[in-house]
């Protein structure tokens, strides 16, 4: 099994890939913007929940992971969110 730093890294490099890549498709029409960005938001919420897991103090409740992160409505600043 591999380490949380190296999920989280993994995570990180393929919202770069999809933050290069999606706009070509949008344009080439192979994907909506809508489903773009959705599938952005979805990646990068599994980011923020990644590292909230990697922060927890000890003893800390791990339901504090659940909750909503607050993410971007934008498309732009959802790009830069889990930098």
């Amino acid at each position: 099994m591999r380490s949380l730093t190296e999920a989280i890294d993994e995570v990180e490099r393929e919202l770069a890939v999809r933050r290069r890549i999606f706009p070509r498709w949008v344009d080439d029409g192979k994907l909506s913007q809508t489903e773009a960005l959705d599938r952005l938001e979805r990646l990068t919420a599994s980011c923020t929940y990644l590292k909230r897991f990697r922060d927890l103090k000890p003893g800390e409740a791990p339901v504090a992971i659940l909750q909503q992160p607050s993410l971007p409505s934008q498309p732009d600043a959802v790009q830069q969110h889990c930098q």
